[in-house]
């Protein structure tokens, strides 16, 4: 009945349940086997204005559980041997998910942007690499139910993943509305 997951796998308990590659690859497997041929990666943590990933030299921090490790290019190149879809994903666009950026944000937004950069040429390569998820759970009143902030935001990181990748789909959650009751949606 099931044919994807979320993994949300940043969490230190994921790097000590799959302690090697192996592990990982063992449990796309497991995915697999029971009927799941695309997954969703979640590849990092942090709050508004913070991150780190699971992804190794990147130019942003590696969380220090998988630190020494790169579980992207096991999970891709198990994905690859298996023909399933892989949907890499990280944080908002502009690095804060509840408001918007301030206007200091720009260092970090750069940097998030030279990651993205590092992980679309690093595991371009895969076939299984489908596309990418936008985290952007956007609620409309933390941003005054205006939606062009976030709309804009997810605008720019669709073009950018599509410059690096035409052939990778962009995908994000709901939420880009434009206003409380309104039946409009945002255009894209």
């Amino acid at each position: 009945l099931l044919e994807g997951a979320f993994w949300a796998f940043h969490y230190a308990h994921w790097a000590q349940q799959y302690a090697t590659d192996a592990d990982l690859a063992a449990e796309v497997s497991r995915a697999h086997a029971i009927g799941l041929d695309t997954l969703i990666l979640y590849t990092g943590e942090g709050g508004d204005g913070s991150y780190a990933t699971v992804a190794p030299e990147t130019g942003v921090e590696q969380i220090e559980a998988w630190r020494g490790r790169d579980p992207l290019e096991a999970i891709l190149t198990r994905a690859d041997e298996l023909s399933m879809q892989v949907y890499l994903g990280d944080t908002a666009p502009g690095g804060y998910l509840h408001t918007t950026p301030p206007d200091d944000a720009a260092p970090l937004q750069e940097r998030l942007y030279r990651h993205r950069e590092q992980l679309l040429a690093r595991y371009g390569k895969h076939p299984s690499l489908a596309g990418y998820y936008v985290n952007f759970e956007v609620c409309p009143t933390n941003f005054g139910n205006d939606p062009a902030g976030p709309a804009r935001q997810v605008q720019q990181l669709a073009a950018f993943v599509k410059a690096h990748h035409p052939h990778l789909r962009v995908i994000q959650p709901g939420g880009l509305y434009r206003g409380q009751g309104a039946q409009e949606a945002a255009e894209f």
